[in-house]
Parts: structure tokens; C-alpha cells; sequence
């Protein structure tokens, strides 16, 4: 087979197509799947036994396709939970996250058991009143009304928990704790540690610092307040405390670049930066949103490691077919997988490029422009994703990011560090570096929603108008591609 086609072409033909079947099959009707199946054995035979002709690659491809579009079909099955809809059930169950504080009250992933007595495994979203304490691993029993999942307004409320498997919600009113200690034993340890380290980090720092610095390292953004919470939104500074690849991949890159400027080896700068974003990853408690971003972020550190962003095509596409085969539904319904995808994107194809444009001989000030390049290289490729999902543009975020991006590396790091050295030894001293950091970014993100053209709403995108943002950004990097060829023939 290599002899006609290189490896990467095919692997690429072959990605790309299982890719585009999954696209397919989230936006149209559903068809039979041993139909597809059938379809994609067809094609595979085809594609055989016109090898190594051209042709045989679109089959290739066409194969894939098929085979994407069978695996999204296997993901919709109908839910266990569906003939329960509407009525009134006692469930037993496993909570399966840790319960997620909100505004009217707290949210538990509960892993069923049974209901009504019958076996029955699936997982449902229970709200239960603030007043009530349960931890990941409580076994418990309640009693409510179960509800379809229902889109609200424009918000598709159904498929954004159908991702994690989600397919009936409910209120109770009453519930009761039967056993402790049923989840995974490993995972509930991390639970401990981390509620661990979020009373740490109230015992050292203000309120306000202290709610940012547990979102940034332990990823519960629920008490920084509405304020806050829109001025870091406002400002284009969500990335620096929300657990997605963009995230974690320019933290990984920033803290590289940091390191290095400091004069660290660059074999000892990528084991460190390994570490600590291991840490981080184990620190929050392992889910699958920052299993995911770590994964896209250790990839922008190995692009960055051998100095190859702009030859990882396939390792690009790699990582996006592992994620979407083992959950499909994340390709259209998961936006911090998109904004990561197309930020690691940006970061391959559009960094190299503007770090050619925007150098300076000054080691502080390359630091500098460098740290903007690669913001404006992540954030370019979503903002049409952005303002679909927000209605909005932050204006200000370039400018935002310029004063904050270079400290939330080295900032994530202090944290870490006084982490662990006050579970040690509780000193406040461990502390004043971060304290003085945290401050800083409150006061940037503050100052820059301040600004009354911060923000510009959008509404609702045309499609043709995201065509063309996305083929110029294509052009752009083609373009120089093309050039770069150019000049190497006059040479």
C-alpha cells in the first residue's frame, strides 16, 4: 500500500473521512445502521481490489465515511431510562461526580442501579436542595418525577448532557444516603485531596483570590460570582481559568517559553512542564474534560519540544479521531472540544507564521510578542464558535490578553507550589507571590470589561460568512506555504 501512497496520505484520507461521516450523521435523519455497516464492508472491498490505483483512496476515504456515520448511529440508541419519562420513581444509585454546587441548589450525576425495583443502568441528573451534602461514591435512594431532558430557548440542554451519557433529569425531594465509599476508590481519594486543597487555599488567600485561584487549579468556577465571571468573559481571559485544551495548551506553551527565557535546559523544561500539568490533571480530579484538554495540551508540548508545529497534521487529526471514537456526540455538541481542537489548530498552523512576522532581538520583549502571537494564533480559529455559542466578540481581548496571558503560566505553577508546601508546612509566606498574581488578573480582567466597546454582540451568525472566515484563514496559511516554496526555487 505505501508504495503508491505515503502512510500519512492515507492515514490522513482515511481520518478525515471517519471525521466527515460523524458530521454527517449529527446533522442528518438517522438511517439503519447494519444498512451503513454493510455499506462500509463494500467500500473496504472495493477500495481492495482497486489498489494501488487513485482511485482506490476515495474509496479509502468513502469507507470511512461510512464507518463514521455507523459509529455516531451506535451512540443514539435509545436510553434505557426513556419509559420512565413523566413518572413518578424510586431510583437507587451511585453518585458518579462530585456534586456540583449552583445557584438553586446542587447537581448529582447519579449512576442507577434500579428503579422501581427494576435493574437498570444508565446515569440521570438529580437536583437536590443546597441543604443537603452528599460526596462522589454515596449510594443513595430517592424519590421524584423524571423528565425528558428539553432544549431551552436556543440552547440544546438534550444533547449537551446526552454527551456525558445523561438521558433523564429530575428534582427530588426526597433522598437518603444508604452506603458511602461505593465509586472508584482511586478517584475518591482525588476528591478528598482536592476539597482538601480548596480549603487550603480559603484559609490563605482573600475571598476573591481565593475563588479564583481554586477555578484556575482546581477548576470550580462556581464561586467566582457573576461579576467576575462576566469581566473575565468580557475580556477574552475565560481560557486562563476554564479546564479545555485551548487552556491547558497555552499554558503548556506559555510555561515552555517561560522556563526557557529563564535559561532552563530544554529537555529539563519539557519534563517539568510534564509534571506539572500531570499534577494539575490529577489534581481537579481526572474528568474527562481535562483528561482531554491534558492530552491536546502534552500534544502542543511535543510540537513544541521538537520544534515541529507546522508538520502535525496527522497527529493533529490523530487526536481529534481517538476522542470523537470513543464519545462521537462531542464533535457537534461539546464546545470546549471544538474551541480545543481549533485552538491546538491554530497553535500548529498560524504560530509558526506569526512568529515570523512579529520578532524582536531583545530576549524580554520576543518573550513578550511571542506570548501574543501564540494568544492571537489560539484564539483566531474560535472565534466564529464563540460568537455562535455566546452571541458575542470580546474587541478587548487581544489587548487583555497581552497584560495577562504571560503571567497565568508561572502564576499556575506558584499556586501549585504553595499548594503543596502549605499542606506541609501552613505558612502565609508560601502564599504572598500567588496573592500578589491574582490580584494582578482580577484587576486586568476588571479594567478591561470596564471599557463599554469591550464587548460587541453578534447575534446570529450567516453560515456563508463562517465559510469565508475559516477559507481566509486556510488562505492565509497556504498562501505562506506557497510563498516559502517559491523562494526556496529562486534560491
Amino acid at each position: 500500500m505505501a508504495s503508491s501512497y505515503r502512510k500519512s496520505k492515507i492515514f490522513l484520507a482515511g481520518s478525515l473521512g471517519f471525521i466527515l461521516g460523524l458530521g454527517f450523521a449529527s446533522y442528518t435523519p438517522p438511517v439503519n445502521a447494519m444498512a451503513v455497516f454493510i455499506l462500509f464492508w463494500i467500500l473496504v472491498i472495493i477500495t481492495l481490489v482497486l489498489w494501488p490505483k487513485k482511485l482506490a483512496l476515495g474509496f479509502l476515504m468513502a469507507s470511512c465515511v461510512a464507518l463514521g456515520y455507523w459509529r455516531y448511529q451506535l451512540t443514539t440508541t435509545p436510553s434505557e431510562v426513556a419509559s420512565y419519562y413523566d413518572k413518578n420513581i424510586t431510583a437507587v444509585g451511585i453518585i458518579r461526580q462530585e456534586p456540583e454546587v449552583k445557584p438553586m441548589g446542587i447537581n448529582l450525576t447519579l449512576k442507577l442501579t434500579s428503579i422501581n425495583g427494576q435493574v437498570l443502568r444508565d446515569k440521570i441528573l438529580v437536583s437536590v436542595s443546597a441543604r443537603e451534602h452528599f460526596n462522589y461514591g454515596d449510594e443513595v435512594r430517592l424519590e421524584c418525577l423524571l423528565a425528558r431532558p428539553e432544549p431551552i430557548e436556543d440552547f440544546a440542554y438534550d444533547r449537551y448532557l446526552a454527551r456525558w451519557g445523561i438521558h433523564g433529569t429530575c428534582r427530588s425531594t426526597k433522598i437518603i444516603l444508604l452506603a458511602s465509599d461505593k465509586g472508584n476508590p482511586w478517584l475518591a481519594g482525588l476528591n478528598k485531596i482536592r476539597q482538601a486543597s480548596d480549603q487550603i487555599i480559603k484559609r490563605h488567600l482573600p475571598s476573591q483570590e481565593a475563588n479564583l485561584a481554586s477555578a484556575m487549579v482546581l477548576g470550580t468556577k462556581s464561586n467566582l460570582g457573576p461579576e467576575l465571571t462576566q469581566a473575565f468573559s468580557a475580556s477574552g481571559l475565560t481560557h486562563i481559568i476554564a479546564i479545555s485544551g485551548m487552556n491547558i495548551t497555552l499554558i503548556v506553551i506559555l510555561l515552555f517559553n517561560l522556563l526557557l527565557f529563564f535559561g532552563l535546559r530544554r529537555q529539563i523544561v519539557f519534563w517539568v512542564v510534564v509534571v506539572v500539568i500531570t499534577s494539575y490533571v490529577l489534581l481537579i480530579g481526572v474528568p474527562a474534560s481535562a483528561v482531554r484538554a491534558g492530552i491536546m495540551g502534552l500534544l502542543g508540548l511535543w510540537a513544541v519540544y521538537l520544534g515541529r508545529l507546522n508538520n502535525l497534521d496527522n497527529v493533529l487529526v490523530a487526536t481529534a479521531v481517538i476522542t470523537l471514537s470513543f464519545n462521537p456526540l462531542l464533535l457537534r455538541d461539546d464546545v470546549g472540544w471544538q474551541l480545543s481542537f481549533l485552538a491546538l489548530a491554530g497553535l500548529i498552523y498560524l504560530y509558526p507564521i506569526g512568529q515570523k512576522f512579529f520578532h524582536s532581538p531583545q530576549s524580554f520583549i520576543n518573550f513578550l510578542l511571542d506570548s501574543l502571537v501564540l494568544t492571537v494564533a489560539a484564539q483566531l480559529p474560535t472565534w466564529p464558535i464563540i460568537a455562535i455559542t455566546f452571541d458575542q466578540i470580546s474587541l478587548i481581548a487581544v489587548v487583555a490578553n497581552l497584560l495577562a496571558v504571560w503571567i497565568a503560566p508561572a502564576l499556575l505553577v506558584v499556586l501549585l507550589i504553595a499548594l503543596g508546601l502549605s499542606a506541609i508546612v501552613p505558612w502565609l509566606w508560601w502564599w504572598l507571590p500567588a496573592l500578589f498574581g491574582l490580584k494582578y488578573l482580577i484587576d486586568v480582567a476588571l479594567l478591561s470589561a470596564s471599557f463599554p466597546w469591550a464587548v460587541i454582540k453578534v447575534g446570529s451568525l450567516a453560515p456563508a460568512l463562517v465559510f469565508i472566515y475559516y477559507l481566509s484563514l486556510i488562505l492565509v496559511y497556504y498562501g505562506k506555504k506557497l510563498a516559502k516554496r517559491r523562494e526556496k526555487v529562486l534560491n
